[in-house]
């Protein structure tokens, strides 16, 4: 059992797409999340493993390249469109042995879907993970009006391209 007090975050967004859509693009795949993430520059497949436990992708977080996450598909429910994402090296202070963050993706209709984030994590130092919690709210926020745009239009959006600011005045969270 763990004991270190752990930050927790829960977000819900409502998007204009179906599930399988979503999931294609969120789990299926898993290695291209820079395609819909305003705060990443560049994403890649890390290992061979593709929708599954073990899928493993490498997200740089700088125009350098010196700052990065690589993440694991930890769990996945494609029956129940659920997965879950372990940390498994980081430049950031986060603790990747308890941090995680799951998706839950509900079908509202044929053309509508509830995602479901829930986050624990751990900072190191912890005193920083109060700090960071409005930082990783904003990300998932800008995130979830990426994936909704790149559903629809199939516009990639990342920091690379820059194109995030012009986007989001059409959105809303």
């Amino acid at each position: 059992m763990n004991l270190k007090k752990m930050q927790v975050i829960d977000l819900t967004k409502t998007i204009n797409a179906s599930t399988d859509s979503l999931w294609n693009i969120m789990v299926t795949n898993f290695g291209n999340v820079a395609n819909y993430t305003p705060t990443l520059y560049f994403s890649r497949y890390a290992n061979e493993l593709r929708e599954v436990a073990g899928c493993e992708r490498h997200c740089t977080l700088s125009s350098n390249g010196k700052k990065y996450l690589v993440e694991r598909l930890d769990f996945v429910d494609k029956k129940n469109h659920t997965y879950r994402v372990k940390f498994k090296e980081s430049s950031e202070p986060i603790d990747k042995e308890l941090s995680f963050v799951q998706f839950t993706l509900t079908p509202i209709n044929t053309s509508t879907t509830k995602i479901k984030t829930h986050m624990e994590y751990r900072t190191k130092p912890a005193f920083i993970g109060f700090l960071a919690k409005r930082q990783f709210i904003k990300i998932f926020r800008d995130m979830f009006i990426g994936l909704e745009h790149y559903e629809k239009s199939g516009e990639k959006i990342n920091a690379s391209i820059g194109n995030f600011k012009k986007i989001k005045k059409n959105y809303q969270y």
